[in-house]
């Protein structure tokens, strides 16, 4: 039998004593879940049983309700604002020359940012180009001028000497002087062509080598030092660019990667000006999820400018059961494998009631068997 004990009476005071501290410590129980219960869990109600004028239980109940029961975590995500790229110097112990950007300049990918010195060798290439280009039309002016010599001298033989034998051996011989001229100025105009192209490989590689080029869209950020008096270093910037076309909030917890779906519109809440502030994001450009989980702020979300560093958490589902009949996970117990719950039976006493459980949630656990909709168990 159910009673209300008023505090005019010493056992009166002694009941409401311990229905004070029941109510504190299923306050405890409540808070130690960390997270909301379901529709139907505030009808959890505190009972008194009388088992005689001496002896009395308080005990916490709570229904078998048909609901949702889901698994979540809480990923925290950070606000960037952007994607960040860091040009690294292409080689080491070299000043810079000139400078073509400032802080805050917008850049386009493949964009000149500076040159270091020894960079600068167009002009020198051109040069180069030009007598390579010469030494081969005077190279094909000799193919020409041979031939048109060698005619030369035999029309002199034929028509301008007696033939004799002294005569044609005359002319061989100035015939083999002219092919071995020719061949000698072929091997010069060969010689300057060769000499001239090694120079241009290695001035290009000079070039390659002393010139910085922006690798993605994005506004200078950072400059590697001073670039007056900076010596360049491989392993440090000369540059760093941000990409601030995109608001991004990044997590690095990737176990949660595989839950996100493309195109899904979720909500990070986090605290801004002194209140709580929620964003509306979607996953952005999975293929770089590499080592961090990206969501892009929506651009019609109407949310001021978030400052770089802001937290935010999201409630990420991670599995679900939907319309199922559930019961607070706190109330069930486990004994030889099996799993049990305390009703109120006959009389008011504590029975046992085994149980044939389901998907366990963050707060609630589903069940297949032994509890039906709206029965009370014990907390």
């Amino acid at each position: 039998m159910i009673k209300c004990y008023k505090a005019g009476r010493k056992s009166g005071r002694l009941a409401c004593r311990t229905m004070a501290l029941w109510l504190a410590l299923g306050g405890v129980v409540l808070s130690a879940a960390g997270c909301s219960g379901p529709v139907g869990e505030d009808e959890d109600v505190l009972v008194l049983i009388e088992h005689s004028e001496q002896e009395k239980t308080a005990y916490a109940l709570t229904k078998a309700i048909v609901t949702d029961v889901a698994r979540t975590a809480s990923v925290r995500f950070g606000y960037t604002q952007a994607q960040t790229e860091d040009v690294m110097f292409p080689v080491s112990g070299k000043r810079v020359q000139e400078v073509f950007v400032k802080l805050g300049d917008r850049v386009e990918k493949g964009q000149l940012l500076a040159i270091l010195e020894g960079g600068d060798r167009e002009e020198d290439i051109r040069e180069l180009e030009y007598q390579i280009a010469r030494a081969e039309i005077q190279s094909r002016y000799l193919d020409i001028n041979e031939p048109y010599e060698v005619s030369g001298r035999w029309w002199k033989y034929v028509y301008q000497s007696s033939g004799s034998e002294s005569e044609m051996e005359k002319l061989q011989g100035d015939v083999e002087d002219i092919h071995l001229k020719y061949r000698y100025q072929r091997e010069d105009y060969q010689d300057i062509i060769d000499m001239a192209a090694i120079r241009i490989e290695t001035y290009r590689k000079e070039m390659e080598e002393g010139r910085i080029f922006a690798g993605m869209d994005g506004v200078i950020y950072r400059l590697g030092g001073d670039m007056n008096t900076v010596i360049s270093d491989v392993s440090k910037p000369a540059f760093t660019i941000i990409d601030d076309s995109h608001c991004l909030f990044e997590a690095s917890d990737m176990e949660y990667a595989e839950y996100f779906v493309d195109g899904e519109i979720y909500e990070l809440t986090g605290r801004g000006g002194g209140s709580t502030q929620t964003y509306r994001v979607r996953p952005w450009n999975r293929g770089m999820w590499e080592d961090k989980i990206y969501l892009e702020l929506l651009e019609d979300d109407g949310t001021e400018s978030v400052e770089v560093g802001t937290y935010a958490y999201l409630t990420l589902v991670l599995d679900k059961r939907e319309n199922v009949l559930a019961v607070s996970t706190s109330a069930i117990h486990a004994a030889e494998g099996k799993n049990y719950v305390y009703v109120l039976g006959e009389n008011d006493i504590r029975e046992v009631r085994w149980i044939e459980t389901g998907f366990c949630g963050d707060r609630l656990t589903e069940i297949l068997s032994g509890l039906e909709e709206g029965e009370a168990v014990i907390y």
